[in-house]
C-alpha cells in the first residue's frame, strides 16, 4: 500500500489545485509587496495568492470555481501544512533538496534555448510533417571522433563513389558495391518513406531540401558521409490503428514450412471469410502472441514504423473493418483488419508534440546555440585575442598528451582570458578547464581544437550564470520553483501525518472504526436458496425437502445431502446467495420473511426461491470495508492535523489587501 502511496507523488505535486503549474500572464496584479496574510512569521503577498487564485479559477469548470474566500480557507490549509514541514526542516534533507535540484534542471531547459528559434523549428517541423519522402542512401562510414586524416580518406573515397553515379551508374548497384550500412545488402540502400523525425536531422534536412530525383552529398552525420538520392515525396499519409493474425515464417525456412504457413494463413483467412470473428481467430491462430492476447490490436503506426509490405497494405485498405488478403513480409503471412485511420493534424494539436521532440533531439542544440550567441551580447562577453594566441601556438596532439603546452601558455596566468556580465575569467582557468576537458584530437589545427574547447567552456559558464538568476530574470520561472517547493513539503509531510500513518496505525484504524462502526451499517438483507429443476414434476420433492428442513438444524447441510450437487444426473442444481435490498429487483419482491417460497419459469427452466434467512442491518466487518474505513481515518486524521496546526500558528488576514483583490476579481 505504501508504494502505491509513493507512485502517487506526482500527481499530487502536478495537480493540487492550489499549484497550477501553467504560467498565465492576463491580470494586472496585486503588487508584490502588499501582504495578503501571514501564517506564523510566514508572509504572504496579494499577489502570490492572486495568481494562483486565477490559475485555479481558470483551469476549473464553471460549476467547480471558488470564490476567492472559498479559496483562501483551502489555501490556508495548505500553507499550515508548508509551514509545518519548514519548521520541522524537511525542506532541509539532503533528499529533498536533490530531488528540488532535479526538478529545477528540467523546468529551466525552456529558459535556456532561443525561443525564436525553436518556434522557427517547430514550423519547419509541422511542415515537414506533411510530407513523406522516400530516399536511398550511401554510408561511408566515419566516426565522430576520427582523424583529420581518417575523415579526409572517407570524404575522398565518397566524392570518388558520387563522380560515379553523376556519370549514369545505377544507384542501386554502386551502393550494393560501396555502401558501410548492413541493410544495403536486402534493399539496395532503399530506405523506403520516412518522415520528420525519423532520420538523424542532417539527413532529414538534406532529404527535404533536395527536389525528387537528384542527389544530396556529402552529407555529415554521426555515422559518416552519406550519399542520398530522393526516389519520392508524397502527401503524409497519416497514422492507422490494424489488428492483425500472423503467421510466422522463420528465416532461412524449409519449402515444406513455408508451403504449410501459407496454407495456414489462407485457411484462416477463409474462416473470416465465413463470418468468424476476428478477434477470436487471432487469440486462436495468431503467432505474434503479445497481441493476439488483445484481438491482434497493434499500436498506431504511422510512415516508416512498419515494414513497407505490411504498411502499404494497412494503408492501402479504404474503410475502418476492410480486412486484407494475406500479405508475405519478412516475417512471415499477415491478415490486416483496419480499426481507426487519422491525418496529420492542424500545427495548434500537433504543436506541443513537435516541441516535445525538438526539445529531446538535435534541434534543440541549434537553439541552445542561438541563445548562447544571444546571452553573449546580453552579458557583454569579450575575449582578448592576445591571451588566446598563445594556446594556438603552443598546443598540438603531442604537447596535449604530455603536458608540455601548460608552461608556454601560463606566463600570464592571472591575465583575464575572457569577460561577461562583470566576471572574469583568467589563462589559468582556461588551463584547468583544458586539463580537465580533454577531447579527442580530431580537428584539423590547433585553432580549431582550442575555438571548440573555448566555445564549450563559455558556454558552460555562461549557462550556469543564466541558470543562476532565472529567478531574478523570470518570474514565472520563479513561482513555478516555488509551487514545486511547497508542492514536495506538502507531500512529505502529509504523507508521514496522514496517508501512511492511516495505512500503517493498524491500532488506530481498529480503533477508529469501533467508534464509528455505526456509519459503516450494511443493508438489510435476505440468504436465498435458489433450487433449479431440469423437470418441473421435481417440484413435489423439493416442497417436500423444504418442510423436513425446518426441523434440522442446518438446512443448507441438509439440501446438499438430498440433492447433491457433484452429480451429474441430479436432477436439482443448488445454489445459495445473499443479497442486499436493491441488489435484484425479483428478490426485492419476495416477501422477506425465512420460508417464503417463489416459483417462476426462466429460459425453458423451473426455479424455486426459498428464504432461508432475513439478515437485519448490521455493522459490516473491517476486513470488508477496510479501504473505505482507511479513507475515511485518512480524513479525520486530516481534521485533527489542521486543528492542531491552527492552534500552533496565528493567522493574520490583511483585510484591506483582501477587499482590493474580491473588487478586482470578483
Amino acid at each position: 500500500m505504501k508504494s502505491l502511496i509513493r507512485q502517487s507523488k506526482n500527481i499530487i505535486v502536478l495537480s493540487f489545485p492550489l499549484l497550477g503549474f501553467i504560467w498565465v500572464n492576463i491580470f494586472g496584479q496585486i503588487t508584490e509587496k502588499k501582504t495578503l496574510l501571514t501564517v506564523g512569521e510566514v508572509p504572504v503577498s496579494g499577489q502570490e495568492f492572486e495568481r494562483l487564485y486565477l490559475k485555479n479559477r481558470n483551469s476549473a469548470n464553471e460549476q467547480e470555481s471558488l470564490s476567492i474566500d472559498e479559496y483562501l480557507e483551502l489555501y490556508i490549509n495548505f500553507k499550515l501544512k508548508v509551514v509545518e514541514a519548514e519548521e520541522l526542516g524537511y525542506d532541509t534533507l539532503s533528499k529533498f533538496k536533490k530531488e528540488l535540484n532535479g526538478y529545477r534542471s528540467q523546468l529551466a531547459k525552456p529558459y535556456l534555448t532561443d525561443k525564436a528559434t525553436i518556434d522557427l523549428l517547430v514550423m519547419d517541423a509541422y511542415e515537414r510533417m506533411l510530407t513523406d519522402v522516400n530516399a536511398s542512401h550511401i554510408l561511408i562510414k566515419t566516426l565522430s571522433d576520427a582523424s583529420p586524416e581518417d575523415t579526409l580518406k572517407a570524404y575522398k573515397k565518397t566524392r570518388k563513389i558520387t563522380d560515379r553515379l553523376l556519370m549514369g551508374e545505377s544507384f542501386e548497384i554502386v551502393a550494393r558495391g560501396t555502401s558501410d550500412d548492413p541493410s544495403v545488402k536486402s534493399n539496395g540502400g532503399n530506405l523506403g518513406y520516412f518522415t520528420v523525425f525519423q532520420m538523424v536531422y542532417p539527413f532529414e534536412s538534406a532529404a527535404y531540401s533536395t527536389p525528387v530525383g537528384k542527389l544530396a552529398f556529402p552529407v555529415r552525420t554521426r555515422f559518416g558521409y552519406h550519399i542520398i538520392k530522393v526516389n519520392d515525396k508524397r502527401k503524409a499519409i497519416g497514422s492507422i490503428k490494424v489488428a492483425h493474425i500472423m503467421v510466422a515464417v522463420p528465416m532461412r525456412s524449409s519449402d515444406s514450412i513455408k508451403a504449410y504457413a501459407k496454407e495456414k494463413i489462407y485457411m484462416i483467412y477463409e474462416k473470416i471469410l465465413n463470418g468468424e470473428d476476428f478477434n477470436s481467430v487471432s487469440q486462436e491462430f495468431s503467432d505474434d502472441y503479445s497481441s493476439a492476447r488483445n484481438g491482434g490490436v497493434l499500436p498506431w503506426f504511422g510512415t516508416g514504423r512498419m515494414v513497407p509490405e505490411f504498411e502499404n497494405a494497412a494503408f492501402s485498405l479504404q474503410n475502418d473493418g476492410d480486412i486484407s488478403e494475406p500479405v508475405r513480409t519478412g516475417f512471415g503471412w499477415h491478415i490486416i483488419k483496419r480499426l481507426e485511420k487519422k491525418e496529420i493534424g492542424s500545427f495548434d494539436e500537433m504543436k506541443a508534440e513537435i516541441k516535445k521532440n525538438i526539445y529531446s533531439g538535435y534541434r534543440a542544440d541549434i537553439a541552445k546555440q542561438a541563445f548562447i550567441e544571444n546571452l553573449k551580447k546580453e552579458c557583454y562577453y569579450e575575449l582578448d585575442s592576445l591571451a588566446i594566441l598563445p594556446f594556438y601556438l603552443s598546443i598540438d596532439e603531442t604537447s596535449l598528451q604530455n603536458g608540455s603546452w601548460q608552461k608556454k601558455v601560463s606566463t600570464n596566468p592571472e591575465k583575464t582570458l575572457f569577460s561577461f556580465a562583470g566576471r572574469n575569467y583568467s589563462v589559468n582557468d582556461f588551463v584547468s578547464y583544458l586539463n580537465n576537458h580533454q577531447k579527442s584530437w580530431n580537428f584539423k589545427t590547433s585553432q580549431d581544437y582550442i575555438d571548440k574547447s573555448l566555445y564549450d567552456y563559455v558556454s558552460q559558464e555562461l549557462l550556469e550564470f543564466e541558470k543562476s538568476r532565472l529567478e531574478i530574470k523570470h518570474p514565472e520561472f520563479k513561482y513555478l520553483m516555488k509551487e514545486y517547493h511547497d508542492g514536495m513539503l506538502l507531500f512529505e509531510i502529509s504523507d508521514k501525518k496522514v496517508w501512511s500513518k492511516a495505512v500503517e496505525d493498524s491500532a488506530g484504524l481498529e480503533n477508529y472504526y469501533v467508534k464509528n462502526r455505526n456509519n459503516y451499517m450494511g443493508a438489510e438483507g435476505l440468504r436465498v436458496i435458489s433450487f433449479t429443476l431440469n423437470n418441473p414434476l421435481q417440484i413435489k420433492n423439493v416442497k417436500k425437502a423444504i418442510r423436513k428442513s425446518k426441523k434440522k438444524k442446518n438446512m443448507e447441510n441438509y439440501f446438499m445431502t438430498i440433492f447433491p450437487s457433484d452429480s451429474v444426473t441430479s436432477p436439482v442444481t443448488i445454489s445459495y446467495e445473499v443479497f442486499e435490498k436493491g441488489d435484484d429487483s425479483l428478490i426485492d419482491s419476495l416477501v422477506w420473511k425465512k420460508g417464503y417460497t417463489k416459483t417462476y419459469t426462466e429460459k425453458g427452466e423451473t426455479i424455486l426461491l426459498l428464504v432461508s434467512d432475513v439478515i437485519k442491518a448490521h455493522p459490516k466487518n473491517l476486513e470488508e470495508i477496510q479501504g473505505l474505513v482507511t479513507s475515511d481515518y485518512q480524513n479525520f486524521l486530516e481534521k485533527e492535523w489542521l486543528k492542531d496546526l491552527k492552534e500552533k500558528y496565528s493567522v493574520n488576514i490583511n483585510e484591506k489587501t483582501l477587499s482590493e483583490l474580491k473588487q478586482k476579481n470578483e
